[in-house]
């Protein structure tokens, strides 16, 4: 597993730890990083979970908004990130179209564009830490492998 393939969010962290593929001091090190860097660079975000077919992220959403596919859950629920102005945007659209969606209780776009400026920084830390091979099989998050 290569340090580029490393997910950052706190599930993958729990797997890479669980499998041996971090141990728990540099998981600990990592999501207390990322946490500081998110603070320091990153604007405020928003993420939405949304109650219906995913074709809403094209048909709709991807057209007028930056807002961008976080995660696909299940068939009828899928995840969208992004800065807090453009899922305002996302809200008011999915309200005219009475689609059911939830805002999740975070402060940044997560599995977006809107934490890409912490990324530099946070691959800093990333190179102060060992990568061990995987102790038990791992699916990544990051390529779904």
């Amino acid at each position: 597993m290569s340090k580029d393939s490393l997910g950052a969010s706190l599930g993958e962290y729990v797997s890479l730890t669980l499998s041996g593929v971090l141990t728990l001091r540099d998981a600990l090190k990592l999501i207390i990083c990322q946490a500081i860097l998110l603070e320091k660079y990153c604007d405020e975000g928003r993420m939405l979970t949304i109650l219906d077919n995913p074709d809403i992220w094209d048909n709709i959403l991807a057209k007028h908004t930056r807002c961008e596919l976080a995660a696909h859950n299940y068939d009828n629920c899928f995840v969208v990130a992004g800065y807090k102005d453009e899922t305002d945007i996302a809200k008011n659209l999915l309200k005219e179209e009475k689609i059911i969606y939830n805002e999740l209780p975070v402060e940044f776009g997560f599995h977006s564009y809107a934490v890409d400026e912490r990324r530099e920084a946070y691959m800093e830390v990333v190179d102060t830490i060992t990568i061990n091979d995987p102790q038990i099989p791992i699916l990544s998050s990051v390529h779904g492998e």
